[in-house]
């Protein structure tokens, strides 16, 4: 071997044990039983479980850090490495052609946008990586670009529920329709925006415009009934569903209703969802814990 792993508590998909791990050429290729390497690691009373994939990121071209709009603090370099030291292996980023800001113009192909971000992630990453990307404007002629995705080893979309889609839901369908011709998983970002943004001026209204009452401008049931349309739609196309960063009770009840009957539908969420509640909004630093949903 090239490096024996020692002693170290094996964790697997199947079970959780103690054994010595051989790799060979950057790969696990031997677990338990005899080996020997010219370099070795103790891990003794430590974990030693697969490479993590975190499949939703947001890394910004390391050229662009601090210009872009949504303000991206980490790179692809940054972001990874610091992935790197949590286990993390894999990750997938969530591209957006250049200049376009959900309400913009879109006019950037969004093939284009792909290349040059996988051109600056091969030069910065140092990890593998795929990339997701974003849909803001479903035009014909970037509907028509998703064959091309395809082609070029990408599986998924990214939709946002928000911005324009209740006034193009018509084209984002057949953009979710035309990926799933291609075997390709459409990633939803659930949110109902008539009504946060009905809820949010109410509020602003009332004089609660502080962020102790952020929570009440994205209540639960407003991801529920978006994610019950993204979910509808799949079913709908017969395509697969990915539910992004799921924060809610209400939204996962909706998936797992449609699980039950057989719909292909997937979700994830986010450790601040699992570990914070509304009572973080009464803390002095409460906007950096914010989140859409």
């Amino acid at each position: 071997m090239d490096l024996v792993i020692r002693g170290g508590n094996v964790v697997t998909a199947e079970a959780n044990f103690t054994a010595d791990i051989g790799i060979m050429g950057g790969a696990v290729a031997q677990i338990g039983g005899p080996m020997d390497a010219p370099r070795e690691i103790d891990a003794s009373g430590k974990l030693v479980i697969p490479g993590g994939v975190d499949i939703h990121v947001h890394f910004e071209p390391d050229e662009l850090l601090g210009n872009d709009w949504h303000g991206m603090v980490d790179g692809y370099y940054s972001g990874s490495a610091g992935a790197a030291i949590g286990g993390i292996t894999t990750f997938g980023n969530m591209v957006a052609p250049l200049g376009d800001e959900g309400e913009g113009n879109g006019d950037e192909e969004v093939m284009e946008t792909l290349k040059q971000a996988e051109d600056c992630a091969l030069r910065n990453s140092v990890l593998d990586f795929t990339l997701h990307p974003i849909i803001y404007h479903p035009t014909p002629e970037k509907i028509a670009e998703i064959p091309q995705m395809a082609q070029q080893g990408y599986f998924s979309i990214k939709i946002f529920t928000l911005f324009q889609f209740d006034r193009r839901v018509k084209d984002f369908i057949r953009a979710i329709d035309a990926a799933r011709e291609h075997d390709m998983i459409t990633m939803m970002h659930c949110e109902d925006q008539p009504l946060n943004g009905f809820l949010a001026r109410r509020l602003i209204s009332e004089g609660k415009s502080t962020i102790q009452y952020y929570n009440d401008s994205r209540p639960d049931y407003a991801e529920a009934i978006a994610t019950a349309r993204a979910v509808a739609i799949g079913r709908a196309t017969g395509a697969n569903i990915y539910v992004v960063h799921l924060s809610s009770k209400a939204a996962l009840d909706v998936t797992r209703q449609n699980a039950a009957v057989g719909q292909r539908v997937y979700v994830e969420t986010r450790p601040i969802y699992l570990h914070l509640d509304e009572r973080i909004y009464e803390e002095e630093n409460a906007a950096k814990y914010t989140g859409w949903p």
